[in-house]
């Protein structure tokens, strides 16, 4: 018998920890923030190469962010698509053939936006040597994607 009201008493005990710590862990503060994926790949329908945070929801994920560099127009659309206060910014960097860094230019949106290329800075004048490497980063709040390269 009193086996028994130990052994409950150390239950309790552990239940009390583990969910006592849950409580602590999943607060207000920590609900609200979003647990945010990262993915790149090269789309070869369209020649697009993607960068996206993706909002986890188990089940059903929904695209948060995403960062697209299209070869043909050479152009930049973002997207921000999560109401978190963060705003979608993109590092997009540009190499030539002899893998030197001819530019480097910052965009950053909290809405969806295309952005042309042609400088790279966005001002639509001029264009991107054709070979000539892009490689971008999509971040948003303290989430990153890994580096992407597209080809101008």
């Amino acid at each position: 018998m009193n086996r028994n009201r130990m052994r409950r008493g150390l239950m309790l005990a552990l239940a009390t920890a583990v969910f006592g710590g849950l409580s602590i862990t999943t607060g207000p503060s920590a609900s609200a923030a979003a647990t945010l994926q990262p993915k790149v790949f090269h789309n070869p329908a369209d020649g697009g190469t993607y960068a996206q945070l993706w909002e986890l929801h188990g089940p059903t994920n929904t695209l948060a962010y995403q960062a697209a560099f299209h070869p043909y127009g050479e152009t930049l659309v973002v997207w921000d698509r999560l109401t978190d206060g963060f705003e979608a910014t993109v590092v997009l960097k540009v190499y030539d053939r002899d893998h030197n860094l001819v530019d480097t230019d910052k965009f950053t949106t909290g809405k969806d936006r295309t952005f042309n290329l042609g400088t790279p800075d966005g001002s639509g004048s001029g264009d991107i040597t054709e070979g000539y490497k892009v490689k971008f980063i999509l971040n948003a709040g303290a989430y990153t994607t890994p580096p992407i390269e597209g080809t101008a």
